[in-house]
């Protein structure tokens, strides 16, 4: 009987405290459920035979990494919750005779017990939704379903041994927090911290400091290449300097409420706000957890919602004909008319055999360097060149000729050899001349967006008279030894096939050309990419759906235990104002004070970080092809919209929790 004692002592433990257990045990099913799915789907035979199978893989290990991190430390974080609500408890235990060490056991169990029901319950909700998902997944890429499931039970083991690990920290970690505490610190546990805090205004200035440093980051960023690296800096310094403000700022706000007598002395805000300046500094951190929680969410769902919902725009963007095919012609001298000739015989040969007529051909020559603009300066030699310390400046240099680009546009224009027209993609210059080494165009006319550009990255495109006028650049190399100029010849066309029949057309057409040109050569088509593409992009939306779901519901769990923990702290000081003539409706009224006051505050910071965010996250969705902004606002919107109503929606049932336990109906 005496073996059956302390598993009973911590079954009746749970279940006496089931308010605060069950959305516990609900948590940590969620998160060992998702983790299987990630693990699950990273190594699907059904995803790995997809063209792009890998690509895949690779974004679901990335999802069950996020997973497993998260999960680590967000258990932790709840779990304090409850151990800090079982302190008076186990104090009385020790009291009564009971020492640490039986206390340690009743921990143990209580682990064991939610960590069993968990893992068990998890991995069962994974098997069954991973079919469900994998479904899911496979229609957002666009591509052919197959209904037969699968166990992965490889996925089973390391999901179990990824969980067991964490729950056996989280049990090392309760049993050293009570073991740790004296019997009487136990008892008195829920009024620990009560001395007043003070408004830290040094740590107040720093997080906005932090915050200004972080937004003008993003807001001032011109180059995407740029964005990439300076995208995570800023992310550290907002989330710094959130938990900065929520800590200090938040303690400030209270006192501020508590000095404005016309809003401090009612009813509805006396209690509340009393309530809360006394534990603002210790909330203030869970405060902060829900902001970022809420920005993670805002921040994912948009841009993997506006990649994966503009897809087809940006596949349009890129491929203003339905193929194209560029060869490289290794010099200037060798973009003559009957080497073009001998190319363009073996497209038509190829054509012939597949009985296609090319529709909308664009045909054209054109130039290209990669250099770093400096100034008025482009540096292209080895010797000059300084590599990625000058990244933000890197660019791609285009170069096409008067009679081209008059035949191309229907234009007129004619240049002098040292004159140029000059367009501008994603970057700015606004000098009147530029020289590259030896040679020096001036700029007679400036345009943004060169029709013709399919580069997304910052891009600056030249009109010369005639491609000639490169010839001092023909023999430089570059600082990896590649030709700085590069020749190319391009043919784009549509066939007016499906896309089967045209990826066999241009899976032939790579074959004749490597077998009777000597030159270096790239095809690619619609066809061709759409599947890679809608497989990419598919794919991240997927993990968006997946990861906002946690960490919406993770957010919901924060706050539910901020309310619950603060009901049991706030019921007596209620007990008493109801003694004093207190009704129910003022006391729901000061909880929707104190609620409105706080717990609407993360999401607003949620929407000023993300509204100075979205120019970083703009730029970044640039390298993917994205180019219509309009759109990729109002997807913005909308998630916010949607988010703000599931916001609203856990607002409302964990305050009438609140009010529950405050209002002595529980």
């Amino acid at each position: 009987m005496k073996t059956l004692f302390y598993p009973k002592l911590a079954y009746q433990g749970i279940k006496k405290n089931k308010q605060l257990y069950i959305p516990y045990i609900l948590s940590c099913i969620g998160m060992v459920t998702i983790y299987y799915i990630f693990h699950f789907l990273s190594l699907s035979p059904l995803v790995s035979s997809l063209k792009s199978g890998a690509n895949i893989a690779l974004i679901m290990s990335l999802g069950k990494f996020v997973m497993a991190v998260f999960a680590l430390l967000f258990l932790f974080y709840t779990n304090s919750f409850l151990v800090r609500r079982r302190y008076k408890e186990f104090g009385l235990y020790n009291i009564l005779g009971m020492d640490k060490h039986s206390i340690s056991k009743v921990v143990f169990f209580e682990s064991l017990i939610v960590s069993v029901i968990s893992i068990v319950s998890g991995v069962l909700l994974g098997i069954v939704f991973s079919k469900l998902c994998e479904l899911g997944l496979i229609n957002a890429i666009h591509t052919q379903v197959n209904y037969d499931l699968s166990i992965r039970f490889d996925a089973v083991f390391y999901t179990v041994l990824i969980f067991a690990f964490i729950f056996l920290l989280l049990m090392l970690k309760s049993i050293i927090s009570v073991r740790k505490c004296k019997p009487l610190e136990l008892l008195k546990s829920e009024k620990a911290g009560e001395k007043a805090p003070k408004a830290n205004w040094a740590i107040a200035i720093i997080g906005v400091v932090l915050l200004f440093v972080a937004y003008y980051i993003s807001v001032s960023i011109k180059s995407p290449l740029t964005a990439i690296l300076l995208f995570f800096v800023a992310v550290v310094m907002v989330i710094v300097a959130t938990y900065m403000l929520f800590m200090s700022g938040s303690v400030a706000l209270c006192k501020i409420l508590q000095k404005n007598k016309k809003y401090y002395y009612k009813k509805q805000h006396f209690v509340s706000v009393s309530s809360m300046a006394y534990r603002m500094k210790r909330n203030g951190a869970g405060l902060a957890s829900i902001c970022i929680l809420a920005t993670m969410v805002l921040v994912m769902i948009s841009s993997t919602s506006s990649l994966y919902f503009g897809a087809n725009d940006t596949l349009q963007s890129r491929y203003p004909q339905e193929c194209r095919i560029q060869v490289n012609t290794q010099g200037i001298d060798n973009l003559n008319n009957d080497n073009i000739t001998s190319v363009n015989n073996v497209f038509q040969k190829v054509f012939s055999e597949h009985n296609c007529t090319p529709k909308n051909v664009a045909e054209f020559s054109f130039a290209m360097i990669t250099g770093v603009v400096d100034n008025n300066k482009v540096v292209i030699d080895a010797d000059s060149f300084e590599g990625i310390s000058n990244y933000e400046n890197l660019r791609m240099l285009y170069f096409y000729s008067e009679k081209e680009f008059n035949r191309l546009t229907n234009s007129n224009i004619s240049l002098k050899n040292n004159e140029a027209y000059l367009y501008t993609d994603n970057c700015e210059y606004n000098e009147d001349n530029i020289s590259f080494g030896e040679l020096k165009l001036n700029v007679i006319k400036q345009s943004e967006k060169f029709p013709f550009s399919s580069y997304t990255g910052p891009t600056i495109t030249f009109v010369v008279s005639d491609l000639s006028v490169l010839k001092p650049l023909d023999n430089m190399c570059d600082f990896s030894g590649d030709r700085v100029l590069q020749t190319w010849y391009y043919y784009g066309f549509d066939t007016g096939l499906e896309d089967e029949k045209t990826i066999d057309l241009m899976n032939s057409m790579s074959n004749a050309i490597e077998k009777n040109i000597s030159m270096p050569f790239a095809t690619s088509s619609l066809s061709g990419d759409k599947e890679d593409f809608f497989t990419t992009f598919g794919g991240l939306f997927f993990l968006g759906i997946m990861l906002s779901v946690v960490f919406i519901f993770a957010a919901a769990m924060i706050i539910y235990y901020k309310q619950v923990s603060e009901g049991f702290e706030d019921k007596a000081r209620f007990e008493i104002m109801q003694n004093v003539g207190m009704t129910k409706r003022d006391i729901k009224k000061s909880i929707n004070s104190q609620v409105l006051t706080v717990f609407f505050a993360p999401l607003l910071f949620a929407l000023l970080h993300l509204a100075f965010a979205f120019p970083l996250i703009w730029k970044l969705l640039q390298l993917f092809g994205l180019s219509n902004l309009t759109f990729t606002i109002l997807i913005t919107l909308a998630a916010f919209l949607i988010f703000a109503a599931f916001y609203a929606i856990i607002y409302k049932l964990t305050a009438r929790a609140y009010y529950k336990i405050v209002s002595k109906t529980e």
